[in-house]
């Protein structure tokens, strides 16, 4: 497969003019993207953003996966001429992403999503993306949100609390299973003998969340395959545990 900055040059070699990504990112996304797998059954990217040959640069990196079931859907919040995307097989919508029902009523119609790009560049969409796609991510999937260094810039807030704050918050929840000393030692047992019932605080964020990575200007949020309980192998398990 071409990596996402050698279609980038082509385009830029074809003419598209509005193309204007921060070069490290592509690398970022080649690094994410170069192994994942995406799910054969139906294949489904999101990108959000106003800028369409953006739009195009992901459309070609994916396709490139040649899977018939694939569905590109791209959502715009301004007026556009999105004729070009739709001569492409890209679905276009022109719609508030800003807006939770909006967002919800997406969801519902697609299912779920295995990449979700979100350049919407301000605080209060990237929360309102975060919080109504990020659920619908499949296991192993990504969240990519770029420009987050507008967040520190008072012309791009315009939420109370920044998305790169929030994301604070979102970062003990992956700790939450270790938050009780008492129960340390459960992590040691085999698997048949744990009381995970006794960790029914840890949020479903928590539980299903790989990592949240952090690059300059970029957050990407990746899914875990298969959510698990924490452990630690010792010697302390006998041969027939």
């Amino acid at each position: 497969m071409n990596t996402l900055k050698t279609i980038y040059e082509e385009m830029l070699t074809e003419g598209f003019t509005n193309l204007d990504k921060w070069q490290h990112h592509l690398t970022i996304y080649d690094r994410y993207l170069t192994n994942y797998t995406p799910d054969n059954e139906k294949f489904v990217i999101i990108s959000l953003g106003e800028n369409l040959d953006s739009a195009i640069l992901f459309y070609r990196y994916f396709m490139q996966h040649g899977i018939d079931n694939t569905k590109f859907v791209h959502v715009h919040k301004e007026n556009a001429d999105t004729l070009a995307l739709a001569e492409k097989g890209i679905f276009v919508e022109q719609g508030n992403y800003e807006d939770d029902n909006y967002l919800k009523d997406l969801m519902k119609r697609l299912g779920a999503a295995d990449i979700v790009i979100d350049d919407t560049q301000y605080t209060n969409s990237q929360m309102m993306a975060f919080k109504a796609l990020y659920t619908k991510v499949k296991p192993g999937g990504f969240l990519f949100v770029e420009d987050t260094h507008l967040n520190y810039r008072k012309d791009y807030r315009n939420s109370r609390i920044p998305f790169v704050e929030y994301l604070q918050t979102l970062y003990r929840q992956l700790d939450d299973w270790w938050n009780t000393p008492s129960q340390d030692k459960q992590f040691t047992l085999y698997k048949s003998l744990r009381d995970e019932q006794t960790y029914s605080w840890v949020s479903d964020f928590g539980k299903k969340t790989e990592g949240i990575h952090l690059h300059g200007g970029m957050i990407v949020l990746e899914k875990s395959l298969e959510p698990d309980f924490p452990w630690q192998k010792t010697k302390t398990w006998s041969i027939n545990t």
